[in-house]
């Protein structure tokens, strides 16, 4: 909608900053609305982890892309004409996912966006939560 310069023009050409911009930003947003409407506290956390996993999200897309170009297929199926097909619709997942996994892993009962940095890494050094 807002155009300029791209974001990876050789991997992704229809992707710009601004898009990736407005995608990291509405991701903290969320996080943090989330966190607020939830009731459980832990707004601030949220908006880094909402980032972090906004950041995640668009790594899987541009992953997704790359392996899509290096194949020389413009879709990955034909289940959905015209958008790229289905795994477009769930790229960004595939790094998100178990990036938000790992993070609930380090605070079992409680919402992940509780964690703090220090408990996912003892999670990924021990393999135990905190």
């Amino acid at each position: 909608m807002i155009g300029g310069p791209k974001l990876a023009p050789r991997i992704s050409p229809g992707k710009t900053r601004s898009g990736a911009l407005g995608g990291l930003v509405g991701a903290v947003l969320m996080g943090g609305a989330v966190a607020l409407l939830s009731g459980f506290g832990g707004a601030g956390s949220a908006l880094v982890w909402g980032g972090l996993l906004g950041l995640s999200a668009q790594t899987g897309d541009l992953v997704e892309s790359a392996m899509k170009r290096a194949l020389g297929v413009k879709d990955s199926g034909t289940l959905l004409p015209g958008h790229g097909g289905l795994l477009d619709r769930f790229d960004g997942l595939v790094i998100a996912a178990p990036v938000a996994a790992a993070i609930s892993l380090a605070v079992p009962g409680a919402p992940f966006w509780s964690a703090g940095l220090h408990d996912l890494a003892h999670v990924l050094v021990t393999g135990m939560p905190g």
